[in-house]
């Protein structure tokens, strides 16, 4: 994986701007509804940008007064986003980062006072239908990690900052093909102290990636870890100072973007995480089970009721 990483963004990165790839300014996501019939929509909790040109998409989680935690809105449009990268022909390749010092702080039980989405009429039945439509109860985002796993195009994770609980499973538990941290960012797996097991299919994951003991180390004693301790892992491809690691991201999407030959990229993704798709949807099941047990026994589950 090393390897293929060097080979994609050379020896050297250079620092690449935003507006050196023509990113526009954030505008509306496009929505797809039935008979290829599409609609805007105007995210509230999060930034989107597509430069055509290149095929690279940019998407930010943009509540930084929350450090951009995972809320249901930044949940549903986070799906809104995932189903535009999939049906949109000129996009080749997606960016994720946050907006501030915070890549994502985890989950939020606590409603986030500010805009409300405006969704237009319709959406929420055919996305429904399409299994992308974000509900409460789907504690271990079931529905966004199965679209993360399905989507054939290249997802690439910007670590800028803090990145807690489901948030670092976002970031490092294969959702993403590669991964770029800044050197500022630090992880944590926050779940036992919560009286909660763990999601987003880390528990089959995480141990496939840099074995059970150090997954049930990682898991069980909540310890925060470095992105250099990431790297040693294995858990992301390259570190990087604070001003330098989206820049890189964006370079070496934009490598991806301009590939003469997407399909090889789109089938290699494809058949590496085919070994484990089926796996990771049973695991969510198992997850979501565990997770409502130990909610009803929990200090935290108590609360939430």
């Amino acid at each position: 994986l090393k390897l293929q990483f060097l080979y994609l963004i050379g020896i050297a990165l250079t620092v690449t701007t935003m507006a050196s790839l023509n990113l526009p300014a954030a505008h509306d996501i496009t929505l797809y509804l039935e008979e290829r019939q599409t609609v805007p929509y105007t995210p509230v909790d999060m930034l989107w940008q597509v430069d055509r040109q290149s095929g690279v998409a940019l998407a930010t989680f943009n509540t930084p007064d929350t450090l951009n935690a995972l809320q249901h809105t930044l949940l549903q449009e986070a799906l809104f986003i995932v189903e535009q990268v999939k049906q949109d022909p000129d996009i080749k390749c997606v960016v994720w980062t946050g907006a501030g010092r915070a890549f994502c702080a985890g989950a939020s039980l606590k409603p986030r006072k500010g805009k409300k989405p405006k969704i237009p009429k319709g959406v929420a039945k055919v996305y429904k239908a399409k299994g992308m439509w974000q509900v409460i109860s789907d504690i271990v985002l079931k529905r966004l990690v199965m679209s993360m796993w399905n989507l054939e195009k290249v997802s690439i994770a910007a670590v800028n900052g803090v990145c807690v609980g489901g948030a670092v499973n976002f970031a490092l538990a294969n959702l993403h093909d590669l991964v770029l941290c800044s050197n500022e960012a630090k992880f944590k797996f926050p779940f036992a102290d919560l009286g909660i097991p763990p999601e987003l299919a880390s528990t089959l994951v995480l141990p496939e990636l840099i074995g059970y003991a150090k997954a049930k180390e990682l898991l069980f004693l909540g310890e925060w870890f470095s992105p250099e301790d990431a790297l040693r892992m294995g858990l992301v491809n390259s570190v990087h100072a604070p001003n330098e690691v989206l820049p890189a991201a964006l370079k070496l999407a934009h490598r991806i973007g301009t590939h003469k030959q997407p399909f090889a990229l789109g089938a290699s993704k494809k058949l590496i995480n085919g070994h484990l798709k089926d796996r990771v949807e049973k695991t969510l099941e198992v997850e979501q089970k565990a997770m409502n047990l130990c909610f009803s026994k929990s200090t935290l589950g108590k609360s939430r009721m």
